[in-house]
């Protein structure tokens, strides 16, 4: 099965059908994966950055604007001038929220992904293990070598 993003998942998995070539290719597949999901990673959090930057550089204009209300006695009050900054820098600020939400996407896409490898490894081991003993070859602990 595939999910929306084109990556394969555990669902694909025909347990009859496993053995320890099989198991290697799914976790070099999930290695893969991985780098992929942390250069996604990267990506969006430089993208959040780079949308924090641009809110903060247009909220700053818009505070330092001479369009800006002038906060005075029986003028305009503090809340107007920061509404009207707010209005003025509505645009960067959404970037910037979607930019987070983007990132926290790419951040759970590498959690699942970082488990899904890991549960594969577990899988060769176990897949590993199991033809060495039905092969009658038993797997030997590289300490023990002499």
């Amino acid at each position: 099965m595939t999910s929306a993003r084109g990556e394969r998942s555990f669902d694909d998995v025909d347990e009859r059908d496993e053995n320890p070539v099989k198991a290697r290719a799914r976790v070099v597949r999930y290695g893969s994966m991985l780098i992929e999901a942390e250069l996604d990673l990267k990506r969006a959090r430089h993208a959040e950055l780079e949308a924090e930057k641009a809110y903060r550089r247009a909220y700053a204009a818009a505070m330092l604007s001479g369009e800006a209300p002038t906060v005075e006695r029986g003028g305009a009050t503090v809340a107007d001038k920061q509404a009207w900054v707010e209005v003025k820098t509505d645009g960067p600020k959404w970037e910037w929220e979607g930019a987070k939400v983007q990132r926290q996407a790419a951040w759970d896409h590498y959690q699942r992904v970082d488990k899904q490898a890991g549960l594969a490894q577990s899988i060769l081991k176990s897949i590993d293990s199991a033809f060495a003993w039905g092969t009658g070859r038993e797997q030997q602990d590289p300490s023990r070598v002499r």
